[in-house]
């Protein structure tokens, strides 16, 4: 039986961006991170630990799998999650304000999934692992604009917070959506899920729309910074 449980603020006192993320969500969105397994620990040092075990398993393999036309090795795409979960790592350690065990819980939850869901078969899965290396390049982005820019109150700092969160929600609702379907879809039936080639594409373009703005916001913070200190 899996039990249940509200998703609710951050436990050091400060306000969690992700949780004020997760509120958006669908009702059946929401249920995905109130899953005890998966809300509770610390689930980017579970990530990292598992996912040098599988690039273990690839040390003697070239297991590679193709991404619109162009040849990519699951090795080095491993290789690349385990470097943004490290960098993601240092960053909230080093962050007085950020929980070390549970900054960033949620979306880290569906990154251990999926990846658990891809180590079945690389080859076959190889867009949903090339997804979950996206996602944690962009937990680790978002991570550090917290910790530089979220220190201070003024509107430039609110609109880049409000901002991060709508980016949080589009990300945790693709997180969810793909979790959602795996769950309940057959393997006959991957190809059309939210980790196609389409599916990651899209996901891709999306954020980084979002990104752009989110460097906009903060371009906007260090004038401001510049211009108080002149």
């Amino acid at each position: 039986m899996v039990n249940h449980y509200p998703i609710a603020p951050s436990q050091n006192g400060n306000q969690d961006l992700w949780m004020q993320a997760a509120a958006n969500l669908s009702d059946e969105e929401k249920k995905v991170f109130e899953i005890a397994d998966l809300e509770r620990g610390n689930v980017a040092q579970v990530v990292l630990e598992a996912t040098r075990a599988q690039r273990k398993r690839c040390e003697d393999k070239q297991w590679s799998f193709s991404f619109k036309g162009k040849q990519i090795f699951v090795r080095d795409v491993l290789e690349s999650i385990i470097s943004w979960t490290e960098k993601f790592k240092q960053i909230v350690d080093f962050a007085v304000s950020m929980d070390v065990s549970g900054h960033a819980a949620l979306p880290w939850a569906c990154v251990k999934f999926c990846l658990e869901f891809a180590g079945k078969d690389f080859q076959k899965y190889g867009s949903m692992l090339l997804g979950m290396e996206f996602v944690t390049r962009e937990i680790r982005f978002y991570t550090l604009f917290e910790a530089v820019y979220l220190k201070t109150r003024s509107e430039a700092v609110e609109q880049l917070a409000d901002t991060l969160i709508q980016t949080y929600s589009n990300l945790l609702g693709y997180l969810a959506s793909a979790y959602i379907y795996y769950r309940k879809h057959t393997i006959a039936r991957v190809m059309s899920s939210p980790f196609s080639e389409d599916g990651v594409g899209s996901m891709m373009a999306n954020v980084e729309r979002f990104r752009s703005v989110i460097e906009q916001n903060a371009r906007l913070i260090d004038k401001q910074t510049s211009d108080e200190e002149m």
